[in-house]
């Protein structure tokens, strides 16, 4: 979990059309259309993690990019230590608030 981090925290969308305004207001002006009654839940959903006060993306990204190497290394290379670096996840990564470990 990180911290302060939205719902799009994990994707670049939050500086797509960042310059105007955001992709909500970039899909507004080129007349996106967007089903009757869904107007609230799609800006909600848009702009959730782009906000003031949230982390910004690019200080997310090194911290995805890390543990998502880590794990694909693990499955993929079948090698069973690549993982462990994550356990060092919040010393090495502050804004890392909570790690969880799950294995399938």
């Amino acid at each position: 979990m990180l911290e302060k981090a939205g719902h799009l925290a994990f994707s670049d969308l939050c500086e797509v059309g960042k310059e105007q305004g955001g992709l909500i207001k970039l899909a507004r002006e080129y007349k996106v259309k967007i089903p009757e009654g869904f107007d609230q839940l799609i800006e909600t959903l848009a702009t959730d993690g782009c906000k003031e006060g949230q982390l910004p993306a690019a200080q997310g990204w090194p911290i995805i990019h890390f543990a998502s190497s880590a794990v694909l290394e693990e499955t993929l290379h079948c090698d069973s230590n690549a993982s462990a670096a994550l356990q060092g996840l919040q010393t090495r990564y502050p804004t890392v608030k909570e790690y969880k470990e799950e294995r399938l």
